[in-house]
């Protein structure tokens, strides 16, 4: 089995918490981020819980604020 460098384990886990800390702002704000477009909405129920799934091409606006993540 190949083990990844620790510059990448590093890289990777740097990235997710930010991520994870702006999700987590989204959450908290008053005004939440408004979904615009995408390409493919999918949701499934999983142990009860109901899982949306977006791909594609998405666009989400808050005000002058524009998150854009093409495919």
């Amino acid at each position: 089995m190949k083990q990844k460098s620790i510059t990448f384990v590093k890289y990777d886990m740097i990235k997710k918490f930010f991520v994870f800390a702006f999700l987590l702002s989204i959450s908290f704000t008053q005004d939440k981020f408004i979904l615009q477009q995408a390409d493919l909405l999918e949701s499934s129920v999983i142990n009860n819980e109901t899982i949306t799934q977006l791909s594609g091409n998405i666009i989400f606006k808050k005000d002058d604020t524009v998150l854009k993540r093409p495919n």
